[in-house]
């Protein structure tokens, strides 16, 4: 039995209305957190990488979306590098996921969380 995302939408203007899986937005959110240095993997054990080839949702790669409307709040959970700024990579995190989210989909975004659970060696991960 297949588990269907949930969409939302976004207004389209004058051409009809634009839906959003949930899991497209959990997508944006994990490429943008990614993307800023320090970030090693989000989740436990899933690495960004294994997590595309191996299609894993967003829940089990640490990522967790609430959304009202076309209001989003995000949880992520980050291992970072050791030796980053973690109040640095997180802000980064927060204010890239933020822009990203509100860019490629015109939803707002009321809060990008931030739980960090673990740090280790850029090797390591």
């Amino acid at each position: 039995m297949a588990i269907e995302a949930k969409a939302y939408k976004t207004e389209g203007g004058n051409c009809g209305h634009v839906h959003i899986s949930e899991d497209v937005i959990a997508t944006i959110a994990a490429i943008a957190a990614t993307e800023i240095d320090g970030v090693l993997t989000i989740g436990e054990n899933v690495t960004p990488a294994i997590a595309q080839k191996t299609g894993v949702k967003a829940n089990a790669k640490g990522i967790h979306l609430d959304i009202l409307e076309d209001v989003v709040s995000v949880d992520l959970a980050l291992r970072l590098a050791f030796g980053s700024s973690i109040p640095k990579v997180v802000e980064s995190v927060q204010e890239k996921v933020k822009a990203n989210i509100t860019n490629m989909t015109g939803m707002e975004v009321a809060d990008v969380n931030i739980n960090v659970i673990g740090i280790a060696e850029e090797e390591d991960a």
